[in-house]
């Protein structure tokens, strides 16, 4: 193509016809300057599209990260449930002048149950390091840009719940260490199999700070528990706009 070019300018200066050749230099620039503006426009497709796919890849990592933290969150929204109903039980039982007719080993097995600390703790590695290498605000989807800052701030809310309910846990098993009762749960759970040194329905029938410190550990539970659910609705939300 080039040496067919040449030949031709070559042909127009032997000839002496100037105005045939400045005509065809003119054409030869404009060719050179479509070449030169396609290239760019395949250099700005190639970007364009490597862009993409970047941007695809961040926010399927987000979709993984935020999926496999609902998948946790819900499990341990079930242990919380299952504590709800076990302190539900244990007050009932403690409140009730005709209390259930439960042997020691089922009334052991409540009190465990109440002893359930699932405080959710989900992973923010692919959020820390997207946000340590600034490509967050980078993200072309401005909703779920909005969605991860506002979430930011949702679970450092929701820190503060789980907190109040985890000392409610510690405060709720020292008293039980303290009674007597941990041995009994540690049979439970087959953690030793040391000889009972209490009835823990003697117990529970007599103990009036065990009342208050489950009413309390409830309170928190119940707290917790709603937070937790805000927490699904949230996630949930984040999911679906990330889902490609």
């Amino acid at each position: 193509m080039l040496r067919f070019f040449r030949q031709i300018r070559q042909s127009l200066i032997m000839n002496d016809n100037t105005r045939k050749y400045i005509w065809y230099a003119l054409g030869e620039i404009f060719l050179v300057m479509i070449g030169i503006l396609l290239a760019l426009q395949v250099n700005n497709w190639n970007q364009d599209r490597i862009e993409s796919e970047q941007q695809d890849k961040m926010v399927q990592k987000l979709y993984d990260e935020f999926q496999s933290n609902y998948e946790e969150l819900l499990v341990d929204i079930d242990r919380l449930k299952d504590s709800v109903e076990a302190l539900d039980t244990l007050i009932s039982v403690m409140d009730s002048p005709n209390p259930p007719d439960f042997d020691d080993e089922e009334m052991d097995r409540i009190i465990t149950s109440t002893g359930n600390d699932p405080t959710w703790n989900p992973s923010s590695f692919v959020l820390a390091d997207l946000k340590s290498n600034g490509q967050i605000s980078s993200l072309k989807n401005e909703e779920l840009v909005n969605l991860i800052f506002s979430w930011e701030r949702f679970y450092e809310n929701l820190l503060e719940y789980q907190v109040n309910f985890s000392n409610a846990t510690y405060d709720h098993l020292d008293y039980l260490t303290e009674v007597g009762i941990i041995v009994n749960i540690n049979n439970i759970l087959n953690i030793t199999s040391a000889q009972s040194t209490v009835s823990s329905l003697t117990v529970i029938n007599n103990d009036k700070k065990l009342y208050y410190l489950s009413h309390r550990k409830l309170i928190h539970a119940h707290l917790l528990l709603l937070r937790y659910e805000e927490t699904a609705e949230k996630l949930i939300e984040i999911i679906n706009v990330a889902k490609l």
